[in-house]
């Protein structure tokens, strides 16, 4: 009986596996076109689109006449091409620019947040970049401004920490906007993994350094910056 059960329960997983597989499609491109073949190179979506981005999910995006929406493994229009602009889901939401304005959309196509960003980033970790009236702040997944729009720039939140720029300055603030590493840095990136930052000071030579989240230096890198090293070198030997 328990012999009986395992061959069942791998028979199945087999299965299951094969199944997975066969759903697994690929881009590819003819006459300037782009469709889907699965593992086995045989065409399951024709090549129809004028773009196609890799399938995440269960959803591709695609272009036709610079539409965007996206498609299923069946080839089936999900979401509509309608949109001047279409970002992954992420966190169960899309960042979309329709009429110019950029608003999210839930994989049903309902648009849950409005239209109202000249610009917008995906949600990671609960916020969103979004640009108004020229400056850069954050939303909720209620549409609500998380933190006002008061940076010239800002990146993505990873680590539960995002890079942000004020004053040619960057540091770093919370999800609550607090600024937790001060505006100091002449070029900053967003912390990885490993909870580490690649950051630049123009004070010291352009040379860059990986911070922890509490802003202390882990370690030295080289200068990031080829043209600042040779005017650097240049006005040393002047």
């Amino acid at each position: 009986m328990r012999t009986s059960f395992i061959i069942t329960f791998i028979s199945l997983f087999c299965c299951l596996s094969l199944s997975l597989q066969a759903q697994e499609l690929f881009p590819f491109q003819v006459n300037q076109k782009v469709g889907y073949k699965d593992a086995n190179g045989k065409v399951v979506i024709k090549a129809m689109y004028d773009a196609g981005s890799a399938f995440e999910d269960g959803l591709a995006i695609v272009v036709f006449n610079q539409l965007r929406g996206f498609i299923n493994t069946k080839g089936e229009e999900i979401i509509p091409l309608k949109y001047e602009d279409v970002k992954p889901f992420t966190e169960g939401i899309a960042c979309v620019k329709l009429h110019g304005k950029y608003g999210f959309i839930n994989k049903k196509g309902d648009l849950v947040i409005q239209p109202l960003f000249n610009e917008a980033g995906s949600f990671c970790e609960q916020r969103a970049r979004i640009l108004k009236n020229g400056k850069w702040g954050y939303i909720n997944h209620l549409g609500e401004i998380a933190i006002p729009a008061i940076y010239t720039e800002a990146m993505d939140f990873s680590q539960g920490l995002a890079c942000v720029k004020e004053k040619e300055l960057y540091g770093f603030i919370s999800s609550n906007g607090q600024l937790n590493i001060p505006f100091q840095y002449s070029m900053a990136m967003p912390f990885n993994a490993k909870g580490e930052a690649r950051v630049a000071n123009k004070n010291t030579g352009y040379q860059t350094f990986f911070i922890n989240k509490q802003g202390k230096i882990l370690r030295e890198e080289a200068i990031f910056d080829e043209h600042e090293k040779e005017m650097k070198e240049k006005n040393s030997k002047k």
